[in-house]
């Protein structure tokens, strides 16, 4: 008469153990899945931001209140963050990337290359959409949105060559991209972090973009 009930408990028991060790392998799939910072892929591990002084960032911008920075496969990016003095819920912000390619900013890959750095409110970033201004390092492309009332924003970005305004001829071209949302309508006021930057003297600008 005991045969049955302990059947049954050898059953659930089976049971149990085989859900016990489904579980302990999608456990095992998803650590490996972000073990190392690899994307979930199986890609090459994710760089992470570390932060700098701000008085160890490339460039002097108007504003600047803290700057971090990373390597990458591919150069090294800085990310210097702006004052906000608005209830914007987007960081102010300006990335500087080393680059390899020539020519100015206005193509259509540079465009690809900054346009996922743009908070959405500023729509589709498109050649046909840009407007300009010229600064000592060249042409300085942008659009402007107003997220809400009362405040103007700016997504701008620009090419900066070796040898134009202060960056020294030897280091590698610096990508600049970056967004800053101020108070009132004035869209002179949002670009002005990206009107007259200047090569902090100093700066490890020729070690990091070697």
């Amino acid at each position: 008469m005991f045969a049955p009930v302990a059947t049954r408990a050898i059953a659930r028991f089976r049971i149990s153990a085989g859900r016990l060790i489904v579980v302990a392998a999608l456990l095992v799939i998803v650590a490996g899945c972000v073990t190392n910072g690899t994307t979930r892929d199986g890609g090459a591990p994710v760089p992470s931001w570390h932060s700098v002084g701000v008085q160890q960032a490339w460039l002097r911008i108007d504003g600047a209140i803290a700057a971090s920075q990373r390597s990458t496969p591919d150069g090294h990016e800085q990310r210097i963050v702006l004052e906000n003095e608005t209830l914007v819920p987007a960081e102010n912000r300006i990335d500087l990337r080393t680059s390899r390619r020539r020519g100015t900013a206005r193509t259509v890959v540079e465009i690809e290359q900054v346009a996922d750095r743009a908070a959405s409110f500023f729509g589709p970033i498109r050649s046909d959409r840009l407007q300009q201004e010229s600064t000592v390092f060249g042409p300085l492309f942008y659009v402007e949105a107003a997220p809400m009332g009362g405040v103007t924003c700016v997504f701008a970005f620009q090419r900066l060559s070796p040898g134009a305004g202060s960056l020294p001829s030897s280091a590698r071209p610096i990508v600049m991209a970056g967004q800053n949302c101020v108070p009132g309508m004035d869209a002179r006021a949002a670009l002005a972090p990206f009107m007259s930057p200047s090569v902090r003297p100093g700066a490890v600008v020729l070690d990091a973009v070697s």
